[in-house]
């Protein structure tokens, strides 16, 4: 184990590995051992200055406000029933993180538009040091000058009108094939989804690679492409990765 002031960093084996090759008595130590280093941490946030934050639900220790969106209710729905009792801006604790939730339009305004680079930053996570190398993908970079270059791009050269109207062509292919194929699949059931996710992708790739993803489609490279790329969202969008919440746990992800 290594320390420093600011962070420490452990190098564990996975925890199955451990328990699966030492006594039943020297796990439960190990176990014990997790939950006293867990109190431990979580008594010395307790007794840091208090941060005036909105108003919102009891945190657990460690987990926080996790297990408010642990239940039947989608996340989404479970964070309007939390704000209907809180308010529209809301303190949640994910794990080792302080979130504010805002749930109207007003507040939506003053956070996005009137305090926007107050909350331009964005916190050091597994995916966007893995999925996006680095850091290197805008939606996963901190602030800073390498975010405002990056905007900059995006803003002039990838999402400009000029450039979005060049692709109209291929967007309009795209929805005949959309149409075309839901039409030719009546009078049987079809998985919208599946048909949405088809038209987005190869929407999204023709623009990224070319037309010449209209012959690799479809494919056997096609569908390993296809398979990857849906990897990739999952794992960005995922909420089960322990490190995410609880940085000191990261090593628990595997």
């Amino acid at each position: 184990m290594s320390t420093s002031r600011r962070h420490s960093h452990f190098l564990f084996l996975p925890y199955v590995e451990l328990t699966s090759a030492m006594p039943a008595a020297v796990a439960l130590v190990a176990t014990f051992v997790i939950l006293v280093l867990s109190s431990v941490v979580w008594l010395r946030r307790r007794r840091r200055k208090p941060l005036n934050l909105p108003p919102g639900p009891r945190g657990w220790p460690v987990i926080g406000s996790l297990g408010s969106l642990a239940g039947a209710l989608p996340p989404h729905r479970a964070l309007t029933a939390l704000a209907a009792r809180h308010g529209p801006l809301m303190h949640l604790r994910f794990g080792s993180f302080d979130t504010v939730v805002v749930s109207s339009a007003e507040t939506a305004r003053l956070v996005l538009k009137t305090h926007d680079l107050a909350f331009a930053d964005r916190p050091p996570t597994a995916i966007g040091r893995i999925i996006a190398y680095g850091y290197k993908g805008i939606l996963q970079t901190p602030y800073g000058p390498y975010w405002r270059m990056a905007r900059k791009l995006c803003a002039t050269e990838l999402f400009s009108a000029r450039r979005v109207d060049s692709f109209e062509h291929a967007r309009e292919q795209e929805v005949r094939a959309l149409t075309r194929g839901v039409f030719e699949s009546a009078g049987t059931a079809i998985v919208v989804k599946e048909h949405l996710l088809n038209f987005t992708m190869r929407n999204i790739l023709r623009m990224a690679v070319g037309e010449k993803w209209s012959a690799f489609y479809g494919s056997k490279e096609g569908e390993a492409f296809r398979h990857i790329m849906e990897e990739g969202f999952a794992v960005t969008g995922a909420v089960n990765n322990i490190g995410q919440w609880v940085p000191w746990l990261e090593w628990l992800d595997l």
